[in-house]
């Protein structure tokens, strides 16, 4: 009987042991679910703002509303940074508003929605850059039709007439402060024109302007689907006052990784991006439904690993004859730095001498016409 006694005393004993390390399991499990909710793995960033949807799938006054927030934002670090450098070494050689654009936090647009509308042009400004998380994560759809649109109205290499869906806007002047355009971005987003409109409109000089892994579609949009040129003359309701530079020149800006589809109809101005600029890095672009890829003016640019597409459309209509397609035309001054253009014999890359004339009829030019 106390062999007995002793067993269950021995069972007793093992069975408290267990009870204390379950407690103990218990209690680190606890305090791991503790330590998960004070101290959050995803940081929170003050200059991201969540671009949001209406009822109806519009995103107008979500993202007036971020652009408006954001530069309330910006202001205190543009005047310390104006104020500091002005007394630390005197007046910006190139202006009021320079060094407050320069160390200006950059306000980032976030695309969490998979598809947004918008009626209105929508205007990226000085130190905005808009994005995704994913790899062309959102859908951003412009039909152009609200009262609140800008239109593509100068004859700067072609004048379309087109409504303009997103603005890159020039230098401005907001709240009395000098805004320069700096570091604007548009990244890993899809851009569709609807109704006849202009995907992206790129005004006056952006500084270092970067453009990459993106998607930007153009069949029932205008004919030339990146446009860069002077900055739009605005209308009376235009939020800010513009302060354009004059220059219609890109320094050091990248066109990088995106796919860039045209309307799929011959016309001579049809054309994936058109635009003017010193050192314009051009790198994985792919061209659909574009007689011609690139057409810019400038100098020391460089043309890498692109490529265009002959092939039908969807219905299968053959739209251009394949000798007719350029891959890009690259003018310059006979003193201006060389370009550095990759070899397609496929889909040539001319690089004339500005003012000369076509010696062949291909893309953007007929035989005789002079070069821009």
């Amino acid at each position: 009987m106390l062999k007995a006694l002793a067993t269950e005393l021995l069972a007793l004993s093992n069975y408290a042991t267990e009870l204390h390390q379950i407690r103990k399991s218990h209690e680190d499990l606890l305090n791991r679910i503790d330590n998960l909710q004070t101290k959050p793995t995803i940081l929170t960033n003050k200059f991201t703002f969540d671009l949001e949807v209406d009822e109806d799938g519009y995103a107008d006054e979500s993202w007036e509303s971020i652009v408006q927030q954001g530069q309330e934002l910006q202001a205190p670090y543009r005047d310390r940074s104006e104020t500091y450098w002005q007394e630390k070494q005197g007046n910006s050689p190139s202006g009021t508003g320079w060094y407050g654009s320069f160390e200006a936090p950059k306000i980032l647009i976030n695309c969490v929605e998979p598809v947004y509308r918008f009626q209105n042009t929508a205007r990226l400004p000085g130190s905005f850059q808009l994005t995704s998380p994913a790899h062309m994560g959102s859908v951003l759809r412009f039909y152009g039709t609200g009262p609140l649109t800008l239109k593509d109205d100068n004859g700067w290499w072609h004048q379309t007439n087109a409504p303009i869906g997103l603005y890159i806007e020039p230098s401005t002047l907001v709240d009395g402060r000098h805004v320069r355009n700096f570091e604007q971005s548009v990244s890993n987003v899809t851009l569709v024109a609807q109704r006849g409109s202009m995907p992206v409109y790129i005004s006056d000089n952006a500084f270092n302007f970067r453009f990459h892994d993106c998607n930007v579609q153009s069949h029932q949009g205008s004919r030339i689907v990146i446009k860069h040129g002077p900055a739009i003359d605005t209308p009376d309701w235009y939020p800010v006052v513009q302060e354009p530079s004059g220059n219609n020149y890109l320094p050091d800006p990248v066109f990088k990784d995106c796919l860039i589809e045209g309307t799929h109809k011959f016309d001579r101005r049809n054309v994936g991006i058109a635009t003017s600029g010193n050192n314009v890095q051009f790198h994985g672009l792919n061209f659909y439904g574009c007689l011609t890829g690139i057409m810019s003016t400038g100098q020391g640019r460089t043309v890498t690993a692109c490529s265009m597409h002959d092939g039908a459309t969807g219905d299968g209509r053959t739209w251009a004859s394949k000798n007719q397609f350029a891959l890009g035309i690259l003018s310059r001054r006979p003193n201006d730095n060389p370009d550095s253009l990759q070899d397609n014999p496929a889909f040539p890359l001319l690089n004339p001498i500005k003012r000369t004339r076509a010696t062949e009829q291909r893309g953007w030019y007929q035989k005789g016409e002079v070069y821009i």
